[in-house]
């Protein structure tokens, strides 16, 4: 299956590979394929998010058969029987205190007694679908999907992008060493400065944004759904395209693995930069 949507590297150094058709294992040399026939506890073959957690556990989410945990050799899932709000999972992220954060499209989630609670739907946090998790410096958590809220302190703030309706629902979310928070949206890339109140557009960029990463040596690809990628140093920025330099110019993941390979996940296939 060609269509790479996720990316993950466990302590053990595999790296795992979440694809429309399964999940591969990569030792360096040789794919292990683990798909709903061999892996009961895969209960679609989907995998559309990753995550490795500090306690060694590969977490994946898949499209329509909810949640799996991959510890100590075993696979187990997770459904609505456990707290699962939907069975289709698009974020999954870790933060700084160790809490796990499942996204659905249907509710926000944490892992907690070997549940999943949901959080959304109460308080100052409406019901949302969340496609986007991450942490800034300040230990606030941005969530995006439907709708974009920083939540600190048990408090939801809720914040609004340029344009509006379906143009503003969110695909990604990543806070910079620097202490902007950007914001990937289906209509382009938005930027909330640090100490800033609101977003800025960023010129030059009106595809879908699929993904966000910073690097090790402090650059930001951005990977779009059309344009192929962009790659941010400071004021410069680079494309990189199909089919000169991609398989396809939908770039659905980027990853850097422990040794700095850069391995980006596309419509059409896999790269690897080393």
């Amino acid at each position: 299956e060609q269509t790479v949507q996720a990316f993950a590297q466990t302590p053990d150094h595999y790296l795992w590979i979440g694809t429309t058709g399964g999940l591969l294992r990569f030792d360096g040399a040789h794919f292990t394929v683990f798909d709903h026939g061999n892996t009961p506890q895969l209960h679609e073959n989907s995998v559309f998010a990753l995550l490795a957690s500090r306690d060694g556990s590969l977490w994946i989410g898949t499209e329509g058969g909810g949640l799996t945990r991959f510890q100590n050799g075993k696979f187990r899932s997770y459904g609505a029987e456990d707290g699962l709000s939907d069975g289709f999972v698009r974020a999954l992220y870790e933060d700084q205190g160790g809490t796990l954060w499942v996204g659905t499209d249907n509710g926000l989630l944490r892992f907690a007694g070997g549940r999943l609670v949901r959080v959304d739907g109460t308080g100052s946090l409406p019901s949302l679908a969340v496609h986007a998790i991450a942490e800034d410096h300040r230990g606030g958590l941005w969530v995006g999907g439907s709708r974009l809220f920083r939540i600190d302190g048990g408090q939801a703030q809720e914040f609004t992008l340029e344009g509006g309706g379906s143009q503003n629902r969110v695909k990604s979310i990543l806070a910079t060493r620097d202490g902007s928070v950007w914001v990937g949206t289906v209509s382009g890339l938005f930027r909330l400065r640090s100490g800033a109140q609101h977003f800025e557009r960023v010129p030059g960029i009106t595809q879908t944004v699929r993904v966000l990463r910073q690097m090790a040596d402090g650059s930001m690809w951005v990977g779009t759904i059309g344009e192929g990628i962009r790659r941010i140093e400071g004021d410069a920025v680079t494309s990189i395209t199909a089919p000169d330099s991609l398989p396809s110019n939908t770039v659905l993941n980027v990853f850097e693995d422990d040794e700095r390979n850069l391995w980006i996940g596309t419509q059409a296939g896999m790269l690897r930069l080393t």
